[in-house]
C-alpha cells in the first residue's frame, strides 16, 4: 500500500480539509485589515461595527481551523485503519520462521510506529503545507498592496537571511 492509495482512499476528506484550510488561511489574512478598522474607528467614534466584524472574524477562524483538525483526523484515522488492516493480513500469512528472526515485538513495534507516521503526515503536515504557502502568498500580496517599498525591504532580509542559512548549512 503506497502513500498515493492512501491519498486516493481519503482523496474527499483530503480536499474538504484544504479547503477549509485555505478558508480559514483568508480569513487569518483579513484580521490585519479589520484590526486597522477597528483603530480607525476607535478614534473617531464609529468602533461598533468593526469590532463586531472583527470578532466575527476571529470566530469563523477558530470553527474553520477545528473543522480543519477534526476532518482531517478522521481522513488520518482512515488511512491507520487501512493500512493496519493491509499490515496485518500479511502478518496472518507469514511463516513462522519470519517471526523467529525479528521476534514478536519488532512487528508490533514496526506497525505501531509505521502508522503513526502516516497519521501524522495526514493530520497535519500535508494540510499545513498548504495553509503555510496560502498565509505566505497572501501576506506578501496584501504587502503588496498596501506598501510596495515595505514588499521589497522585507523580501531583500529574507534573501540575506536565507543566504547566511545556506551558508552555514553548508558548512556543517
Amino acid at each position: 500500500m503506497t502513500i498515493c492509495n492512501l491519498l486516493r482512499n481519503n482523496a474527499g476528506l483530503m480536499a474538504l480539509g484544504i479547503v477549509l484550510s485555505l478558508l480559514s488561511t483568508v480569513a487569518t489574512l483579513l484580521l490585519p485589515t479589520l484590526v486597522n478598522q477597528l483603530l480607525s474607528g476607535v478614534s473617531s467614534g464609529e468602533f461598533r461595527e468593526p469590532l463586531v466584524l472583527l470578532l466575527l472574524a476571529i470566530l469563523v477562524t477558530s470553527v474553520l481551523t477545528t473543522a480543519t483538525m477534526y476532518v482531517t483526523s478522521i481522513a488520518a484515522d482512515r488511512a491507520v485503519r487501512d493500512m493496519r488492516k493491509k499490515i496485518t493480513g500479511h502478518l496472518l500469512y507469514l511463516r513462522m520462521s519470519e517471526f523467529e528472526k525479528g521476534g514478536a515485538g519488532s512487528f508490533t513495534t514496526r506497525v505501531t510506529s509505521d502508522t503513526s507516521i502516516v497519521s501524522t503526515a495526514f493530520s497535519s503536515t500535508l494540510v499545513d503545507f498548504v495553509g503555510g504557502v496560502t498565509v505566505i502568498i497572501g501576506s506578501l500580496a496584501y504587502m503588496a498592496i498596501m506598501d510596495w517599498k515595505l514588499l521589497i525591504v522585507v523580501i531583500m532580509v529574507l534573501l540575506v537571511a536565507m543566504a547566511i542559512i545556506v551558508a552555514i548549512s553548508s558548512s556543517l
